[in-house]
């Protein structure tokens, strides 16, 4: 788990900051290198959920194919999203997509990420009737969001001008923590879950580069210590951490 969650976390960083270094002019089609009045560019998957990520017979590997939505975007402009890709993405989007003046941008794949790596953790601590009680129990009423019932890990202010990580979500977190299976290494990679990835505010929300260093951190504790990624995590380790 360790090794796949860290190639699929560099995969998105690769798009997020491995691009060549071009840049575009402001309300400009025409593209040119090196130019400090121009603006950078970034690429963003776009699209990130458990369909898209497939098992690679070939290599052994989980890989990450599916560039339907993928986007080369400006740093400078704010992003238009259309009714399709919103619809789309709909679980695994970020709150960025539902408050106004919402920017969407890198670090709404690391949202998305989150939630893909929560539901996979809720797969393999809970087996598959935990992944679709965890579905029920984000399905709360929300009329803000413009649908009867929003399957989303967060919900927003009545003014729209908030996000903040759904009650559900939290308490589905501290439930895993107390799974029998639950190693120290997953116990610390929820709290990075809900705690940078899952931040409401993209602003504050770790980037995919910062996420990459963290879980080769936590791949770095487990060859370590077998007991990192076996034992079950305890109270007095919880502190400690």
């Amino acid at each position: 788990m360790a090794d796949e969650y860290c190639k699929l976390i560099e995969a998105v960083s690769r798009i997020h900051d491995d691009r060549p270094s071009i840049h575009i002019r402001p309300h400009d089609d025409t593209t040119t290198c090196g130019t400090k009045s121009n603006v950078l560019l970034y690429g963003r998957h776009g699209d990130i959920k458990p369909s898209n990520v497939l098992w690679a017979e070939s290599t052994q590997r989980l890989v990450l194919p599916d560039f339907g939505l993928s986007a080369l975007q400006s740093t400078l402009s704010k992003e238009e999203q259309s009714g399709l890709q919103k619809f789309q993405m709909m679980t695994y989007r970020a709150p960025e997509f539902d408050v106004k003046e919402g920017i969407a941008s890198r670090c709404s794949d690391v949202y998305g990420m989150a939630c893909l790596f929560l539901e996979h953790i809720t797969l393999f601590l809970m087996g598959e009737d935990g992944v679709r009680e965890f579905t029920s129990a984000r399905l709360a009423e929300d009329q803000k969001l413009g649908w009867k019932k929003a399957d989303v890990f967060y919900t927003v202010s009545e003014d729209l001008q908030t996000a903040t990580l759904k009650k559900e979500v939290k308490d589905w977190i501290e439930q895993l923590r107390r799974q029998p299976d639950c190693s120290r290494y997953i116990w610390r990679l929820l709290r990075l879950i809900e705690t940078r990835m899952l931040e409401p505010d993209p602003a504050n929300r770790i980037t995919a580069k910062e996420l990459v260093a963290e879980q080769q951190t936590l791949q770095h504790l487990t060859a370590l210590s077998d007991s990192f990624y076996q034992k079950h995590w305890t109270e007095t380790e919880h502190h400690r951490d």
